[in-house]
Order: structure tokens, then C-alpha cells, then sequence
């Protein structure tokens, strides 16, 4: 799902997912999910977006 920054690793379950709403941009918010996930093989965490949606103000 998210790939490590570090090494390149694909990691497919994140450890904590949040939801958050960014600016408006021309008249359109964007609603992100990001999440931490754990890299099992440099043993490190990283943050990455899981999904973006584009919703009306």
C-alpha cells in the first residue's frame, strides 16, 4: 500500500490511520486519510497518504 522512503519497501497494513481536511482550493476541499506505517525490514516509520477525496465546500 505505502512504500518506505528509506528502502523501498512495500508495506501493506499501516499501524494508525487519521483523517484530515486540507484548504479550500478554488471552491473544492480535499479530505486526506494518512497513516504511519512500520518498515519491517530498516525498522522505521514513515507517514504516508492513503487516500485522497475531493469534496465541495
Amino acid at each position: 500500500m505505502a512504500k518506505c522512503p528509506y528502502d523501498g519497501t512495500e508495506v501493506k497494513h499501516p499501524t494508525k490511520t487519521w483523517t484530515m481536511i486540507g484548504k479550500p482550493m478554488g471552491g473544492k476541499r480535499v479530505k486526506l486519510t494518512n497513516g504511519i506505517f512500520h518498515c519491517p525490514t530498516c525498522n522505521k516509520n514513515f507517514r504516508a497518504v492513503i487516500k485522497k477525496e475531493i469534496i465541495s465546500a
